[in-house]
């Protein structure tokens, strides 16, 4: 016999109590029946697709008593039915003495025909059948009896306090009942028309019933389909198998001893990696309260035993395409956020982050205002040469190790690489995040560049020198371009740093005497010198030529 979960609410009334009962008697003697009819359509499908019409007759008888008993628990097992006459459970149990020795006598016919002798499968099944009807026939006799005992007055009284509290309610969950029932049989109608056998191929399904037929059954049924079935006894093997391997759907029984399914339902919804798998709750418990509670929990779908073969397809097949369309989803998202990490790896090495951020966040038009910052040219002499000397895609290679190299160099220091020209770099300190001792930060990354260049050239074996350009003051910085935009500068200091590179010498560090002023005390630097500048006039700069020794 199943087990049922504890209600942790308060306790139900008399006429709750008994909608319980009655539900769960209904639920106990539909297993059995559930499986009787589950392997007598197998039965009936392997014999039409052998041809083996000599069987197919007492096939069909089993399919048809066990139905008919089916159909008779669900008229007498109801609430209703039991409120207008309570003596009906021991005319069903009456009934079902009466139709289930038919199916055992079918059963006995049928092992004497030499084909079923000579078919493994149809022993088992009928051994499966079989073991079902004295099943059903020991639960009929003991719960119908135990639900007669309860007198009609008893019944009645229950029910009509039941109905009292319930009043308002009773036409809404009749109508409910009706048009769940509507949709089922349109939805079995319409699977039947576009239901594809070929569903998704090698769909990794897990069954979960603590009923050993059940599993057979179901097991049976999806292999058909070309599924991948794998089952559980109970919840908690259910449990360890879904953490050791990755199901495309689940197909979980309610009623189970230990874990049962609303329990495992929850596990598996609250768990991060496992809530995408889709699950079905099967059960031969057919009320809406069932249902609903299920649905609550974060169920995919729900099945009443027994199952409509087309159905149970159907409802898989929508599962899993509901899963691979969420599958698919999270590759388009998991590839856009590869192919956003790499775009914005490309704006970053265009812009600045925090340029790169405003962009994103919708300024369009980008243009600040520094009062303090430190630019600096390199370029290098002797370069373009080299490619009459040279295979361009050695210079190139030289060229990249040696920018590469400044730019390590500028973020150690924390500045700002704004752009290569040719074979000139520029750089700048303050921009676009204003910061303490730009020009000494400066300063220090032409001196390391200056050695850097100096064991590149001799590694290489070319004759390569640079000169830097610096100057200190206010500067314009900004977005200019729409489709191939570029973070610029603007402004006296940045022409003035441009020209003493270009009226500098050869291995030399040219500064203004405004950088002069701010770290001499620092750094070393030859005799002023006056030179003429275009655009400024006669300017005072100097050649640094290294750092102060320490005293």
């Amino acid at each position: 016999m199943s087990e049922f979960p504890a209600s942790a609410d308060a306790a139900p009334s008399p006429g709750e109590e008994f909608t319980e009962k009655v539900a769960h008697i209904r639920h106990d003697v539909r297993s059995p029946l559930t499986n009787i009819i589950g392997f007598a359509e197998i039965l009936v499908e392997e014999a039409t697709a052998a041809g083996e019409e000599i069987l197919l007759a007492d096939f069909r008888r089993i399919r048809q008593l066990s139905g008919e008993i089916l159909e008779r628990v669900g008229a007498v097992l109801d609430v209703e039915s039991l409120r207008n006459d309570p003596a009906t459970p021991t005319d069903l149990k009456s009934y079902i003495l009466q139709k289930a020795p038919g199916i055992k006598t079918a059963i006995s016919i049928l092992r004497t025909q030499s084909l079923v002798k000579q078919s493994e499968t149809y022993q088992d099944d009928l051994d499966r059948i079989e073991s079902g009807t004295d099943d059903l026939i020991k639960r009929s006799t003991e719960l119908l009896e135990t639900l007669s005992i309860t007198t009609a007055e008893t019944v009645v009284a229950e029910l009509k306090r039941f109905e009292e509290s319930r009043l308002d309610n009773r036409e809404e969950i009749t109508n409910t009942t009706f048009l769940t029932r509507q949709l089922i049989e349109n939805e079995r109608k319409q699977a039947a028309k576009a239901f594809r056998k070929a569903n998704i191929a090698n769909a990794s399904i897990l069954v979960v019933d603590d009923n050993e037929s059940n599993r057979v059954l179901l097991s049976r049924r999806l292999s058909r389909q070309s599924y991948e079935v794998t089952t559980a006894a109970d919840g908690l093997e259910a449990m360890e198998q879904i953490q050791a391997t990755a199901f495309d759907c689940i197909l979980l029984d309610v009623m189970m001893p230990g874990l049962n399914g609303y329990e495992v339902l929850e596990k598996i919804k609250e768990d991060e990696k496992l809530r995408h798998i889709p699950v079905i709750m099967i059960s031969a418990m057919d009320d809406i309260d069932s249902l609903v509670r299920c649905i609550e929990h974060g169920a995919d779908d729900y099945m009443s035993k027994p199952f409509d073969p087309v159905l149970l397809g159907a409802r898989v097949n929508a599962c899993l395409e509901k899963k691979r369309l969420r599958d698919q989803e999270q590759g388009l998202i998991s590839r856009l956020q590869e192919e956003q990490a790499m775009v914005e790896k490309l704006l970053l090495n265009v812009l600045p982050s925090r340029i790169a951020e405003r962009l994103k966040n919708g300024e369009s038009t980008i243009v600040d205002q520094f009062p303090e910052a430190t630019v600096m040219f390199i370029d290098l002499v002797g370069f373009t040469p080299l490619f009459h000397e040279h295979k361009p895609a050695k210079i190139v290679h030289v060229l990249n190790d040696i920018f590469s190299a400044f730019d390590k160099l500028s973020e150690s220091f924390g500045l700002e690489k704004i752009k290569t020209i040719g074979d000139a770099y520029l750089v700048v300190a303050g921009i676009p995040t204003p910061m303490t001792g730009h020009t000494e930060a400066i300063v220090n990354m032409a001196l390391a560049a200056r050695d850097v260049l100096a064991r590149i050239s001799e590694r290489c074996e070319f004759d390569v020198q640079m000169r830097i350009g610096i100057d200190s003051g206010p500067v314009v910085a900004g977005i200019i371009g729409e489709k191939k935009f570029i973070y610029d500068l603007w402004g006296t200091t940045v022409n003035t740093a441009s020209r003493m590179e270009s009226h500098g010498e050869p291995g030399r560090i040219q500064v203004t005497e405004s950088v002069y002023e701010t770290i001499k005390d620092k750094f070393m630097f030859e005799a002023a010198r006056t030179i003429e500048v275009k655009g400024r006039g006669q300017l005072e700069t100097r050649f640094l030529t290294g750092y102060q020794p320490s005293s």
